[in-house]
């Protein structure tokens, strides 16, 4: 793969398609910003987003 070394990306959303496109960017050598909109803060939230190893590959 070609390294973008110093390039910045900016990736609108945090799904998992979101930032598993900011960890793609990022190892390709890209300063990523992720922006992701909520009416509401997300403090106290329980919820979270896992990705196994197997599927990073």
């Amino acid at each position: 793969m070609q390294e973008y070394g110093g390039a910045r990306a900016i990736v609108v959303g945090g799904s998992i398609g979101g930032l598993t496109s900011a960890l793609l960017l990022r190892t390709l050598g890209f300063d990523v910003d992720v922006f992701e909109r909520t009416p509401t803060p997300l403090d106290n939230r329980g919820g979270g987003i896992v990705l196994q190893p197997i599927t990073m590959k």
